[in-house]
């Protein structure tokens, strides 16, 4: 969940938060992620590969900026992840 409160004193700067998605598979899982505006994933790769029951971690970059009117607060904005395997 992200959550931003404009104001006069703090600069608009995109917020990042990180996401841990584990393999608990016993294959190695291989896959790809994509997200929508105002959402992007911070070093995005073509693809992604964990081998099993191994971890990864993935930093979500929200954009308030990419709001029309930011001198408000924005929280809980619908997106998705899409993850194609």
């Amino acid at each position: 969940e992200f959550e931003y409160t404009y104001s006069k004193t703090n600069p608009l700067e995109p917020l990042k938060k990180s996401i841990i998605i584990e393999n608990i598979g016993k294959l190695l899982a291989h896959f790809s992620l994509n997200v929508s505006p105002p959402y992007s994933i911070y070093e995005q790769k073509s693809e992604y590969k964990i081998d099993p029951l191994n971890k990864e971690s993935v930093t979500i970059i929200f954009d308030p900026s990419e709001y029309k009117d930011v001198r408000k607060t924005i929280k809980n904005q619908p997106s998705e992840m899409y993850i194609k395997h």
